[in-house]
């Protein structure tokens, strides 16, 4: 039964040293059309090589022979200490990230529609963080 003790103990003291590294941070998802409508009325949108966009109607479409790029700026778009985690959309399209930026590629003759965008954070509680304070 000792052994048993000890065993406990030691995984309490390892989840208490552990947990607290998962513990302070923060994964927020924001609506896709109120994203962007916050940020153009701030002056951002992202960069583009679609054939047309439309950020009000929050849609996005490629040249019919060719893809096209959706451009994110890490830097700039939001305030310190928040980043691009991700997207959900409608489309054909896929994601990739680049140290400097967050880019939605649109299959050619595609369409997409951003449904919604995760942030990240490392502060220490983002329980009433809102879409103004992170932009």
């Amino acid at each position: 039964m000792p052994y048993l003790n000890k065993f406990k103990i030691r995984v309490l003291l390892l989840f208490g040293l552990i947990y607290p590294l998962y513990a302070n941070t923060c994964d927020l998802e924001f609506d896709g059309s109120e994203f962007l409508e916050a940020s153009y009325s701030k002056g951002i949108s992202p960069g583009s090589t679609c054939y047309e966009i439309n950020i009000s109607k929050n849609l996005f479409f490629a040249f019919p022979d060719k893809p096209c790029e959706l451009t994110f700026a890490r830097s700039g778009w939001l305030n310190d200490g928040w980043d691009f985690k991700g997207i959900q959309g409608s489309g054909t399209f896929s994601t990739k990230i680049s140290d400097t930026d967050f880019i939605v590629i649109i299959d050619a003759t595609g369409g997409f529609r951003l449904n919604s965008i995760m942030l990240h954070s490392d502060a220490d509680n983002c329980e009433n963080t809102t879409l103004e304070t992170v932009l």
